[in-house]
């Protein structure tokens, strides 16, 4: 596939870019991508839902039964656009693992250099998963996290790449 043989020279354009700024606007476009590939979107709170308790959202999937992302209101202020794109970033890309049928989303020998881009910069992000991932799901954190710091657009591509009908 074209895209995946160009993925390292896009990854390493993008390690030297700002980064990403993004709202609403760019949060909702991901949301309507995500809800054309069939999954379900829902903004629930604690009260609402257990498995919102101490996460921000999180990505339900299993095939020809469930298929749903969940925006924890809770723990997510929804009218802040950059919180809200961070949320929706990282769970697009768990749907896009879902889409690929496999654990991660990129090559491997894409991975270190974002182990490193996390490290660098984004050392919060790469503490929480050191401490809160177990380490057989850890590389699929990593790009979730790492999909965070892209812009919408490198987003938004990645996500056509991996879930169109194409």
């Amino acid at each position: 596939m074209k895209f995946r043989q160009a993925f390292l020279p896009l990854l390493a354009a993008l390690s030297f870019a700002a980064p990403a700024q993004a709202g609403t606007a760019d949060a909702n476009t991901l949301l309507e991508m995500i809800k054309a590939t069939g999954t379900q979107v829902s903004f629930n709170g604690n009260h609402f839902d257990k498995n919102c308790i101490g996460t921000t959202a999180y990505y339900a999937f299993e095939p020809k039964v469930d298929d749903l992302l969940v925006v924890c209101t809770d723990q997510v202020d929804v009218k802040n656009g950059e919180a809200l794109w961070e949320v929706v970033a990282h769970e697009a890309t768990h749907i896009m693992q879902a889409c690929y049928g496999r654990e991660v989303a990129f090559q491997d020998d894409g991975h270190p250099a974002m182990f490193r881009q996390l490290s660098t910069r984004a050392p919060h992000l790469m503490a929480r998963i050191d401490d809160g991932y177990h380490s057989r799901t850890a590389r699929s954190e990593v790009e979730a996290f790492w999909m965070e710091l892209q812009p919408p657009a490198a987003v938004m591509e990645y996500f056509t790449a991996a879930c169109s009908e194409d």
